[in-house]
């Protein structure tokens, strides 16, 4: 379907699923290339308007890390053009909208880390378990295999008296046990299934969220003033302090990649000017 066509539909859709499913294409459409998704709708006011305003009335529909993150970056991109019909209108309810995502966004990486983490000890723990019952188990098998074998060569022995008799041997083979256990749920913090996927703003090198977020609040208030105190205006001391936690994530966030960048490097390349100071650091303390 036609993006410009979809929008239409979309004007009509009562279903929340199929409005959040027209919201994301949108929403992606516009973050690609903003030029061309307005030119795809004429650049036509009334559509605009309407997209616009369902966007920041379903914020709340967004969940799971793909769809809040889309629709963050969607957002700064959006406080980037103060001049297109309905984002004005809706200035004081830019700044609300990103602070409720990115406080969901938070919670669904919590709780991806602690998926990761349960499953990383569960793991350990029945290798430490399964290792225990197979060493016991094999120790009683061995010890009743062996009586069970003397006890058959008696036997054998007695039946084939005044003929060759034969030695008795056996192993016993392990065979595949059947895994008659349900699969466990591994998507306890994946709340859509659009999780399931991986598309360009999921990779790894991808924009950050939190960067984007930072970079365009410091564009506003330096290029345009005006704009940055419209939204802003009207924010309470509790949502002030949302945002500032939002950038200080961003400062913890900045920091755990580069400290993995240099750990996947190899460590850390002390430069000559470095090691100059550190042996400066050196003197001064034996001295």
């Amino acid at each position: 379907m036609h993006t410009g066509e979809g929008l239409k539909e979309f004007r009509g859709c009562t279903e929340p699923c199929l409005t959040a499913t027209f919201l994301q294409v949108a929403i992606a459409a516009l973050y690609y290339d903003p030029a061309h998704f307005f030119a795809t709708i004429n650049n036509n006011p009334a559509v605009i308007g309407q997209f616009i305003d369902q966007w920041l009335n379903d914020t709340d529909c967004f969940i799971g890390i793909h769809d809040r993150k889309l629709c963050i970056l969607g957002l700064c991109q959006l406080l980037g053009m103060p001049n297109v019909p309905g984002v004005a209108d809706n200035a004081k309810r830019m700044l609300p909208s990103l602070i409720m995502l990115f406080e969901g966004l938070k919670r669904a990486y919590e709780s991806l880390q602690d998926s990761d983490d349960d499953s990383d000890e569960e793991t350990d723990d029945d290798d430490e378990e399964e290792g225990e019952v197979l060493e016991s188990d094999e120790d009683e098998i061995d010890d009743e295999g062996q009586m069970y074998l003397e006890s058959l060569q008696k036997k054998v022995n007695k039946a084939a008296a005044g003929q060759d008799q034969f030695q008795v041997s056996a192993t016993i083979e392990h065979g595949d046990d059947d895994d008659d256990s349900d699969d466990e749920d591994d998507d306890l913090f994946e709340e859509t299934n659009m999780e399931g996927y991986t598309t360009p703003i999921d990779d790894e090198d991808a924009v950050d969220e939190y960067h984007a977020f930072k970079a365009t609040l410091e564009a506003l208030q330096a290029n345009h003033q005006e704009w940055y105190s419209a939204i802003t205006a009207d924010l309470s001391q509790d949502q002030a302090k949302h945002i500032q936690e939002i950038l200080t994530l961003y400062q913890q966030r900045k920091a755990a990649r580069e400290s993995k960048s240099i750990e996947k490097a190899g460590g850390y390349n002390f430069t000559q000017n470095t090691q100059v100071c550190i042996r400066i650091y050196c003197s001064l303390l034996n001295s």
